[in-house]
């Protein structure tokens, strides 16, 4: 079966999770391998992942099935790096998102002050209209 290995490890481990996927199949990316291997040579492998394995450590095993399918065998190392289905975000960015207010939105503040500022007139007009001197 043809497999493919995948490496999100950060710091030291990226080094040694290298070095032992290097020695069982060929490099074809950053952090990629890909082999055709037997079950027993891909037990080995998990094995030798897991012996090296530290908290920086993340991998996961994909088996070609067929043209168009890949399926997730399994991950070594910290689990939570993958997303249950196997996918990892390669890259992410942060940025601050600016919201547009609509033109209404912005000019309802300036209605509700004029509309308190109105009842308040009226309310001093009326009560200086009903204290009149007799």
């Amino acid at each position: 079966m043809h497999v493919i290995l995948i490496c999100a490890s950060e710091k030291r481990a990226i080094a040694r999770t290298a070095a032992v996927l290097d020695a069982y199949a060929l490099r074809i990316g950053d952090r990629t391998w890909q082999s055709p291997m037997t079950v027993e040579g891909l037990a080995e492998v998990r094995a030798a992942l897991r012996r090296s394995a530290s908290k920086s450590t993340a991998v996961a095993c994909w088996r070609n099935d067929g043209r168009t399918r890949m399926r997730l065998l399994w991950t070594v190392g910290r689990a939570k790096t993958f997303a249950r289905d196997g996918a990892f975000a390669v890259a992410s960015k942060t940025r601050k998102v600016r919201v547009e207010l609509p033109s209404f939105a912005r000019a309802a503040p300036v209605f509700a002050v004029k509309a308190v500022c109105s009842c308040i007139y009226s309310a001093l007009r009326t009560f200086h209209l009903g204290c009149r001197p007799i």
